[in-house]
């Protein structure tokens, strides 16, 4: 009797073996789907904002207490700003756009 419980704990763990090993294949190929679609999209605002003359500026002190946001302006206020105080403000390049602030 205690050999068929064995065999059967084996089995069972046998399975969660393979059914862990399947998971972390479905995890590591929906995370590259995912990263391209989040590209997909910082790119498609990049062009978006080219295309309505916007900029998206990064503030290093909004509070002026070190907090640093980011938010989209026209050009010409993008470039007034950054002349301004080129300390305080950047413009962001599309790679470092911020998910669900600036896209």
């Amino acid at each position: 009797m205690w050999q068929a419980v064995a065999n059967i704990n084996a089995i069972g763990a046998n399975a969660t073996a393979r059914m862990n090993a399947t998971e972390a294949a479905n995890e590591a190929q929906h995370a590259g789907y995912w990263a391209q679609q989040d590209s997909n999209a910082r790119n498609a605002q990049g062009f978006s904002n080219y295309l309505l003359d916007q900029t998206v500026v990064q503030d290093n002190n909004i509070y002026n207490n070190g907090t640093i946001g980011h938010g989209t302006v026209w050009n010409s206020a993008a470039d007034a700003l950054v002349k301004a105080d080129a300390k305080r403000f950047e413009i962001v390049d599309t790679p470092n756009y911020w998910r669900g602030i600036d896209y």
